[in-house]
C-alpha cells in the first residue's frame, strides 16, 4: 500500500511479459487481447506511480503511450479505460481542463458501448473539474451523481479516493462536517479494507520521505480530534491541509 518503487517493479515484469509487436499483430484478429489489456493497463498505472515518485515527465509520457496504444488497439473498452486513467492523472496534477476533456471523452464514449462503470467514473471527475472554487454547487452535484451510480456497479477499488475527492469539494464550499463526515468515511474505508491511502494529489510532488497519499486525510482527523483551527491554504480548499502525492 503505497509502495511505489514495489509497484513499479511489478510493472516493468508485466511489461517485459507482454510484447508490443506481437500484440499488434494480433489486435485486428482477437478481439479484445489479454497482452492488450496488460500493456495498456500497466502503462496507465506506471504513470499513477511514477508521479507519486516524482518523476513527472516520465509519467506523462507512460500515460500518454497508454493513450496512444489504447487508440491503436482499436477496443473501446481499452480506450475508455485509458482515457479514464489518463482523466486520474490530471486530477493529481490539478489540471481540471485536461481532467475535463478526457472525463467528457470517456462519458461519450461509454454512453454509446454501455460501459456504465466506466461513465459513471467520467461523471465523476468532470464533476470535480467542474468545481472550482466559486463555481457553484453544478460540480459537486455531478460529483454526487457519478459516485451514486459507480457504486452501483459493485466497484469499491478507488471509493477512498472519491471520497476524498468530495471532500476537498465540500471544503471549498464552507461545508465543515461534511468535509470531516467525508474524511472520517474515507479513512474508514481504507482501514476496513486495508486499502493504499487515497491520493489526493497536488500540483507538486511530495518531498522526499513523505509520500503517503494519506498524510494529510489523518491530519484533517487529528485536528478534529483536537478541536485545533486549521491554518494555512491547501488542495482540500482552504481548510489547512496541504494533500500530497
Amino acid at each position: 500500500m503505497g509502495e511505489f518503487p514495489s509497484a513499479m517493479g511489478h510493472v516493468e515484469r508485466a511489461l517485459a511479459s507482454a510484447d508490443v509487436s506481437t500484440v499488434r499483430e494480433r489486435a485486428a484478429g482477437y478481439g479484445i487481447h489479454t497482452g492488450q489489456w496488460t500493456i495498456v493497463g500497466c502503462l496507465a498505472h506506471a504513470a499513477w506511480a511514477l508521479w507519486f515518485l516524482g518523476a513527472i515527465d516520465e509519467s506523462l509520457a507512460r500515460s500518454h503511450e497508454a493513450l496512444t496504444l489504447a487508440r491503436e488497439f482499436g477496443q473501446p473498452l481499452h480506450l475508455a479505460n485509458a482515457r479514464y486513467w489518463a482523466a486520474q492523472l490530471s486530477q493529481y496534477r490539478r489540471d481540471r481542463a485536461r481532467t475535463r476533456e478526457l472525463a467528457e471523452a470517456v462519458i461519450t464514449a461509454s454512453a454509446k458501448e454501455g460501459f456504465a462503470q466506466q461513465k459513471a467514473q467520467g461523471m465523476f471527475l468532470r464533476g470535480w473539474a467542474m468545481a472550482e472554487p466559486g463555481a457553484g454547487g453544478k460540480g459537486w452535484a455531478q460529483m454526487r451523481e457519478g459516485f451514486t451510480a459507480w457504486e452501483a456497479t459493485g466497484a469499491g477499488v478507488l471509493r477512498p479516493y472519491y471520497l476524498a475527492l468530495l471532500a476537498e469539494v465540500a471544503a471549498q464550499a464552507g461545508d465543515v462536517a461534511e468535509r470531516l463526515r467525508l474524511v472520517d468515511e474515507a479513512l474508514a474505508t481504507v482501514e476496513r479494507r486495508h486499502e493504499p491511502r487515497p491520493p489526493v494529489a497536488s500540483s507538486r510532488p511530495a518531498p522526499e520521505g513523505d509520500r503517503s497519499p494519506g498524510t494529510d486525510l489523518r491530519l484533517v482527523r487529528r485536528q478534529r480530534r483536537h478541536r485545533r483551527p486549521p491554518g494555512g491554504q491547501g488542495a482540500l480548499g482552504g481548510v489547512g491541509v496541504t494533500a500530497r502525492p
